[in-house]
């Protein structure tokens, strides 16, 4: 029987069988807390995709560095893709999604993919297995392996020709082939060691990576799922009401003007989630009041730092040290969590603008130098 909205049929991963119905013409999908349609497997982005109807057409838009595949296909970050009835869409490792759009029946798009799961290929492009797929054959012993090996002629060696059968040319042309492999397994091996010499001797040192290069620039959405990477700790309902009432009372001092009073307010809602055991706040009370303040503090927190992040990048590219120095380490200063890849990757920009900074500064000559 056919339906007024699109829908989505899990058909493979931790949530197969679930359906859900997009009712909305604009929803979010991943494994984050602000999500609207939410993903159990854990190698789901936290936002993964984008669903928005548009006046073409129901489409998807992925939103996450590890992509999203639509029928086989891998999208990038920021491509969006119309979909149909019949579509198979893959996100993290296991996870499939039948889409149906409105006004088809969803049982009969299901029976379709059903029908043709067994030969045709999944969402990720790989062969799909048979839905009664026979139990595998019980592996061969060692002994048996090596048996079935000795038995058969090595195929390599069957087309090869004996020396005693060989012409004066074709062992010297042999000989000059064995030669050179020898030179380039040497030539392999020596480069092996210097390369090994020169990590021992970088980790003797202590140095850090040579200051040319540049350490890799985090997207958007890389810098917001560091930020929004949750905080793990046992429940505790004593710590989660300290931790709330620090966070609401840093809200109403400071608001989001203060960006670095803003760093701890976001900390003590994710200390207060982290204590409560879970993933929002649900409080039939207060929940709500504070789900909007910590949204409001983790967008305005985000948005800042995504902001700063995008200018330090851009002057430490037009090889403006100072500037470039001052904005990363003010970025340092905001964002304090030293744990996190979003700190060490800022920190090795820092590093690297600033001995550029150093090394451009004039010299200061004695009194004999004049």
């Amino acid at each position: 029987m056919s339906q007024m909205h699109p829908e989505l049929i899990f058909v493979a991963g931790p949530q197969a069988d679930q359906r859900i119905v997009l009712s909305s013409p604009v929803a979010e999908l991943g494994r984050g807390s602000d999500v609207d349609i939410l993903f159990s497997e854990e190698y789901v982005s936290r936002n993964q995709a984008r669903y928005e109807f548009l006046q073409a057409g129901p489409t998807l838009e992925n939103l996450s560095n590890r992509g999203t595949w639509i029928n086989g296909k891998r999208y990038k970050a920021g491509k969006r893709v119309l979909l149909e009835t019949g579509d198979l869409i893959g996100v993290g490792q296991e996870t499939q999604i039948l889409f149906v759009s409105a006004g088809d029946d969803p049982d009969t798009a299901l029976a379709t993919y059903r029908a043709s799961a067994a030969t045709g290929k999944d969402a990720f492009g790989r062969k799909a297995r048979s839905l009664k797929q026979p139990p595998p054959l019980p592996e061969p012993l060692e002994s048996e392996i090596a048996a079935e090996q000795d038995e058969q002629p090595d195929e390599a060696e069957a087309g090869k020709k004996r020396t005693s059968e060989m012409s004066v040319a074709e062992r010297l042309e042999n000989e000059q082939k064995a030669r050179r492999k020898k030179i380039i397994i040497g030539l392999g091996i020596y480069l092996v060691a210097i390369t090994v010499f020169a990590i021992i001797l970088k980790v003797r040192s202590g140095s850090q990576e040579p200051p040319w290069l540049i350490p890799p620039r985090l997207t958007d959405n890389e810098i917001a799922d560091f930020i929004r990477e949750p905080i793990q700790r046992t429940t505790n309902q004593l710590r989660e009401e300290e931790e709330i009432n620090k966070a609401e009372g840093l809200y109403q001092q400071y608001g989001l003007s203060d960006t670095y009073h803003l760093y701890d307010c976001l900390v003590a809602f994710k200390e207060a989630l982290a204590y409560s055991g879970r993933a929002y706040f649900d409080d039939p009370q207060h929940g709500l009041e504070h789900g909007r303040m910590y949204k409001a503090v983790l967008d305005k927190f985000t948005e800042t730092i995504q902001q700063k992040y995008e200018n330090a990048y851009f002057l430490e590219k037009a090889e403006e040290w100072e500037q470039a120095e001052k904005e990363f380490y003010d970025i340092l200063r905001i964002y304090r969590d030293q744990s996190g890849g979003l700190f060490k990757n800022i920190l090795a920009h820092y590093k690297r603008v600033k001995h550029f900074q150093q090394k451009s500064k004039p010299k200061k000559r004695g009194i004999w130098g004049r």
